[in-house]
């Protein structure tokens, strides 16, 4: 019996011993969580904290993205309209510009140009002067016949 009673007390104090291992774990398991939740906590309050500051920043930023966004619809708007006014302007601009030089072609084919009443005025140096410019400007089968 006593065998058994020592056999029994060895057993005991094995179990004892892993309990206890067991126990020592779960303690340093415990005191772990305990310091990770306390960091969480105060994670969360410093994150709580800088939430409070950073929302209102956020909410000014966004009224300050809304007005800058409407001014820059604005300011397309009114260069659209600018570049649109100053397409028009170019393109009047081009069409009296090719009038003008349309105009001024003209003018040059009247100076420069045959001119029949040279035909039928009398022949005197300033006429001839006059003329000579047109029989000049005349290709060679013209003039010879005018002459």
């Amino acid at each position: 019996m006593l065998k058994m009673l020592n056999k029994a007390v060895g057993k005991l104090q094995t179990d004892l011993k892993a309990l206890d291992v067991q126990y020592t774990d779960k303690e340093l398991l415990k005191v772990s969580l305990e310091k990770l939740l306390d960091q969480g906590k105060k994670v969360v309050e410093e994150l709580e904290v800088a939430l409070a500051s950073v929302v209102p920043q956020m909410e000014k930023n966004k009224n300050e993205n809304d007005v800058c966004q409407a001014e820059k619809k604005t300011k397309a708007d009114e260069l659209a309209s600018i570049e649109k006014e100053q397409s028009e302007t170019k393109a009047t601009l081009k069409a009296e510009s090719d009038a003008w030089a349309q105009e001024i072609n003209n003018l040059k084919e009247n100076l420069f140009g045959y001119n029949p009443i040279c035909d039928y005025v009398k022949h005197n140096p300033l006429t001839e002067k006059l003329c000579a410019n047109q029989t000049q400007n005349l290709p060679k089968d013209e003039t010879s016949e005018t002459k």
